[in-house]
């Protein structure tokens, strides 16, 4: 199953400066500043930290670093201007250090968290949220979603200005589900879960992302022998919509390795690598149609890596949460391939005078001080005890 790791998150803070967040087993969880197309030296923010880490930029524009150290407790890392703050969040307390996939998303007054965790007493497995405004101040608990952990199951966000969607992917007796929930950031509630996608094959990859209250889902699955590329969208609901829906197949053959769905200066893109070419084709009506696929670079050794892009633009109140596609050669990187997929839809709309570019990047220094972690005496604490998970003696 695709579990949705990524070597890098990539993230444009305050300071316009671009940022690459990254482990290395010797030096823990570090990054790097982008500076004339090359990065960097390499910054250690926490070191005793398992491989799995999270990365946000909040609507306040601080860089929100989640992570799981060595003892298993999980810990909030925050760039605020030029130092790095620690604090917290959980303690495990388990016979055995349990790994936690956690991830966080932003709203307008609060930090939210997912956690996944096994209640022992039945071996369920659960997805749960909470979030804050005041690190002292949690919400209770809210259980997502239930499987049995005899099944398997990831999880995947992405989110927009107004809204966050958790993409589940599950087996279960054999069967493969991608299937979704959405948070709508304005009334602050979830929405029921909706079934994405079902196959009797595991997926070879899939991606998706969030714009204003639509989703856009890429998917590779594999029916009749061939790899098939499936574009899906799904609205967000709110009280005056009722439930759209639309899936068009992009593409088949014997092998795709990997897709991407993105969004740059209002166009809907979905990329796809097979048989060492990048493929693409792009949307300018939010997914209803699509222009035809076409080839757009060979590779001869060196294949595109996936890595995570955020970035929030305040000033236009829209919040960028992409998967990307980049190519590490000699230490310098070519972050979106932008040249190729930009002038594509210049060619494209033409004929309109419509313009689009790309806006210039802007590279500073950023420095970091380190500071010891916090006191954990005031700190919430969870645990399972007797089977039984609680949370400042509140029991699931």
């Amino acid at each position: 199953m695709n579990d949705k790791k990524y070597d890098y998150f990539l993230v444009r803070n305050k300071m316009k400066n671009l940022l690459r967040f990254s482990y290395d087993h010797r030096l823990g969880i570090y990054y790097e500043v982008l500076i004339n197309g090359k990065w960097q030296k390499k910054e250690v923010i926490y070191k005793e930290s398992f491989e799995n880490f999270y990365v946000i930029e909040d609507f306040n524009k601080n860089i929100n670093l989640l992570c799981q150290d060595v003892s298993g407790d999980i810990i909030l890392c925050i760039l605020d201007g030029y130092e790095w703050k620690y604090k917290t969040l959980f303690y495990m307390k388990y016979n055995e250090i349990m790994p936690i996939e956690a991830k966080i998303f932003c709203s307008k007054n609060n930090i939210h968290l997912l956690y996944n965790l096994i209640n022992e007493s039945n071996t369920i497995e659960m997805i749960i949220h909470q979030s804050y405004k005041e690190l002292s101040d949690w919400s209770p608990l809210d259980v997502l979603i239930n499987i049995d952990c005899y099944s398997s199951m990831s999880y995947s966000i992405s989110q927009s200005y107004n809204s966050c969607v958790i993409l589940i992917n599950s087996m279960v007796y054999g069967i493969y589900k991608l299937s979704s929930r959405a948070f709508n950031i304005s009334k602050n509630l979830w929405e029921k879960e909706m079934v994405i996608y079902i196959s009797r094959m595991p997926y070879k990859d899939f991606s998706f992302c969030v714009v204003e209250n639509r989703s856009h889902y890429l998917i590779v699955t594999e029916e009749r022998n061939l790899n098939v590329l499936v574009y899906q969208y799904r609205d967000i609901l709110t009280d005056k919509q009722i439930e759209l829906q639309k899936n068009l197949i992009l593409f088949e053959d014997e092998e795709v390795d990997s897709c991407v769905m993105l969004t740059l200066d209002n166009v809907l893109w979905a990329l796809w690598i097979s048989d060492k070419k990048l493929y693409g084709c792009f949307s300018r009506n939010n997914g209803q149609d699509f222009s035809d696929p076409i080839v757009y670079k060979i590779f001869d050794n060196i294949i595109p890596t996936k890595a995570h892009y955020k970035e929030f633009i305040e000033e236009e109140k829209i919040y960028i949460d992409n998967e990307i596609y980049i190519i590490n050669n000699n230490m310098e990187v070519d972050l979106f391939l932008h040249e190729l997929l930009v002038a594509q839809v210049a060619l494209d709309i033409d004929s309109n005078k419509q313009h689009m570019k790309f806006k210039d990047i802007v590279y500073e220094n950023i420095n970091i001080n380190h500071k010891d972690i916090e006191d954990r005496s005031s700190e919430k604490k969870l645990s399972i005890k007797n089977g039984v998970l609680t949370i400042n003696s509140r029991e699931l």
